[in-house]
């Protein structure tokens, strides 16, 4: 996925996060750490593009995005469609417009029956 996209999805989250603790005044400390299996962090960060900079860098990022894109596309959350956009958003080679518009040559869509 292009870093400039997961910029783009996380600003709006991040300033909101931001947004109470400004209102009062206090200091903010962004630094942090992303939670990983076995409570060991996955990475650190220190502001708002280090956290996107670090997100890029997790294949999870492009397998939720790719089950969400499906989940939204079809209506259901059976697990592992829209699998196979998977590699192409974590590439660069497809973003998000085509990888949703992708999803109607996938055997879910295209052998669906009307009920």
């Amino acid at each position: 996925m292009d870093p400039s996209i997961a910029a783009n999805l996380m600003e709006a989250a991040y300033q909101q996060a931001l947004k109470g603790y400004n209102e009062g005044g206090l200091p903010i400390n962004s630094a942090a750490a992303v939670p990983g299996p076995n409570d060991q962090p996955l990475f650190q960060f220190t502001g708002q593009e280090s956290l996107v900079n670090g997100l890029v860098q997790q294949q999870i990022v492009y397998q939720c995005m790719s089950a969400y894109l499906a989940t939204y596309a079809f209506g259901t959350g059976d697990a592992c469609l829209g699998a196979g956009l998977t590699a192409n958003l974590q590439a660069g080679t497809a973003g998000v417009a085509d990888s949703f518009a992708a999803l109607a040559g996938q055997p879910h869509f295209s052998t669906r029956q009307a009920q």
